[in-house]
């Protein structure tokens, strides 16, 4: 007989109230704010006539649910082809980064995570990935500044693992004794011990689902919040040329003024803050899987 708690099993997961609904919501009012207004143009009415109140509203309010849940799912397909894209051919996945961390003393850190981030970023712009290189850097051309600030100071927390050299070792060893992979900086070993894990630990899945959840919402934020920096960017220059100003500050009444670039600079700094936590929890989500291949007892 099925448990009751299976029949009363809400059919979205955790992932698509969070990430999806939850990001689509969290966009709709900027997007109002820097596109919909400024245009003139409005937000379609979620209303139809069936003929009974109460299944109008029923669909009415079903239908606005759908489109900002389809919203969401376009944010975050988006989010993966730039920010997750660019991140993994620029920094390297999270294994990587987790193999690097291992590779060197403190004093030597900086110095092999610069030259690691400068040798990815040349592959990255080598056939056959060049025109993907090429269109996500124009994307990024205005944040760029911002990371090489963060790589300059030394800020990257992304190559800062809380795996030991030690685990790392075992970890080959283990590796090859079950004949699952070779565990090597550019080899695809990753994903075969996150789906051993998988298979077999469900305590350690959930721990990384979490990991999961978070990074998932960090990753669609950034995205918003880049789209945020390259209209402020556009209405910049329009209104150099035309000396007209079609929307307000973001989040007050006011038209220009120092508020104006106040309000850009908090776009740049949640924009550093949810990419770096996005890498961070993208990087836990790993280290959970690794920990769980490492203490198992089979």
């Amino acid at each position: 007989m099925a448990d009751i708690k299976d029949l009363i099993k809400p059919p979205f997961a955790n992932y698509d109230v969070v990430v999806y609904f939850g990001c689509g919501l969290f966009s709709l009012p900027l997007i109002n704010h820097y596109v919909v207004e400024p245009s003139g143009f409005r937000f379609p009415k979620f209303e139809f006539e069936i003929g009974t109140s109460f299944a109008n509203q029923a669909v009415s309010t079903l239908s606005l649910l759908f489109a900002v849940y389809l919203l969401g799912h376009m944010i975050a397909f988006a989010s993966s082809l730039l920010t997750e894209k660019s991140i993994e051919s620029f920094f390297g996945k999270a294994s990587s980064a987790i193999l690097i961390s291992t590779m060197a003393q403190e004093r030597d850190h900086l110095e092999l995570v610069t030259a690691f981030i400068f040798k990815k970023s040349k592959e990255g712009f080598r056939k056959p990935n060049k025109k993907l290189a090429i269109c996500r850097f124009i994307i990024l051309l205005p944040v760029i500044p911002l990371y090489l600030l963060i790589i300059w100071v030394g800020g990257f927390s992304y190559y800062k693992s809380r795996i030991s050299y030690f685990s790392i070792s075992r970890l080959r060893r283990k590796a090859v004794e079950k004949g699952i992979c070779t565990v090597t900086l550019n080899g695809p070993w990753y994903k075969e011990i996150e789906h051993y894990v998988m298979n077999r630990y469900p305590i350690a899945v959930s721990r990384m689902y979490n990991y999961l959840v978070i990074s998932g919402i960090f990753r669609s934020l950034s995205i918003i919040f880049l789209s945020c920096i390259w209209m402020e960017i556009y209405y910049l220059l329009h209104f150099s040329l035309s000396g007209h100003y079609h929307i307000n500050v973001l989040a007050s009444d006011l038209v220009f003024g120092y508020e104006r670039f106040a309000s850009i600079l908090a776009l740049f700094v949640v924009y550093g803050f949810s990419v770096s936590s996005y890498m961070k929890f993208q990087r836990r989500y790993a280290e959970e899987a690794i920990f769980a291949f490492l203490m198992s007892e089979d």
